[in-house]
C-alpha cells in the first residue's frame, strides 16, 4: 500500500515475480489508485515491467563450455588415433 497525496507525483517499487514472461521483454501492467473513503473515483495508469535478464552464470557459461567439452573430446580421439598407429 502506498499512501498518496492529493496532488503530484508518487514514485515506488514493486517485486513481481516472473512466471512464463519472456527475460529482456517488456510487459503491460495496469496500476488502480482507489481512495480508503471512495469519495473519489479510482483513477487507473497503465504502465510496463521490465523483466530482468537472468542474472546467473550457468546460462552464460553454456556455450563456451559446450565448445571446451568438444575442443576436449576431439584432442582425446586424436590422441587414441595416434596411440593405436
Amino acid at each position: 500500500m502506498v499512501t498518496v497525496p492529493a496532488a503530484g507525483r508518487v514514485t515506488g517499487t514493486v517485486r513481481v515475480w516472473r512466471s512464463s514472461a519472456a527475460r529482456g521483454s517488456r510487459q503491460p501492467l495496469l496500476v488502480v489508485a482507489e481512495p480508503l473513503d471512495a469519495a473519489a473515483p479510482a483513477a487507473t495508469q497503465p504502465i510496463f515491467a521490465e523483466i530482468l535478464p537472468d542474472p546467473a552464470w550457468m546460462p552464460r557459461l553454456r556455450r563456451p563450455l559446450g565448445v571446451l567439452a568438444l575442443l576436449l573430446m576431439a584432442a582425446a580421439a586424436l590422441l587414441e588415433v595416434r596411440r593405436r598407429r
